[in-house]
């Protein structure tokens, strides 16, 4: 039985080395001289400039802008509230939610905001990531007060508050210690 094995691997390598020698031999003679079909795309394939990336990230910026609504209104009254008394009726306006979310999607767009800023010294990025932060943080105890006392169940930041992931705070944590890092902290002696 270990010769008929062993006879079979032989024979499939005869064959593959085989159909290998053909082809080779047929290089050059028409066969595989043909240039292969080049794939036809509505948008033609150019190699884009500087100006045309940074048209592209702006118009991306422009509208994670306009989603990133840093407020919250009351549902019943379309008022925007404060944050001194829990609000059982408090939401993000519409379409809000997902851009001021604590998870790993924003932390990466986060931290691209910083390398952009890095790489352009347009601060219109910076200063994107700097407000999402202080949103997140003035908003989150209001929101972590407003869960203890059973007024909601879900809300942007609950991954924050409750983290049991990587992805609770990977992303979004490197994308916070980028765009801190020129804040002095009490643990780097400045603060």
């Amino acid at each position: 039985m270990n010769n008929k094995v062993s006879l079979k691997k032989h024979l499939v390598l005869f064959l593959l080395l085989g159909c290998n020698t053909v082809a080779f031999s047929q290089l050059g003679t028409g066969i595989s001289a043909r240039k292969p079909a080049l794939p036809t795309y509505s948008t033609p394939y150019v190699i884009p400039t500087v100006k045309d990336v940074k048209n592209i990230v702006d118009r991306i910026q422009q509208r994670v802008e306009k989603n990133s609504l840093f407020y919250l209104v009351d549902s019943i009254n379309g008022q925007t509230i404060s944050y001194s008394q829990p609000n059982k009726n408090a939401i993000y306006p519409q379409g809000a939610f997902y851009f001021i979310e604590w998870s790993y999607p924003n932390g990466v767009s986060l931290s691209a905001c910083n390398d952009l800023y890095e790489t352009t010294n347009d601060t219109t990025y910076f200063n994107y990531a700097i407000r999402f932060f202080d949103f997140t943080f003035k908003a989150m105890p209001y929101f972590r007060t407003m869960e203890e006392n059973g007024l909601i169940r879900h809300h942007p930041y609950k991954k924050m508050i409750h983290m049991a992931a990587l992805d609770h705070c990977g992303a979004i944590g490197a994308a916070l210690k980028k765009s801190r890092k020129d804040i002095p902290t009490l643990d780097s002696g400045n603060g």
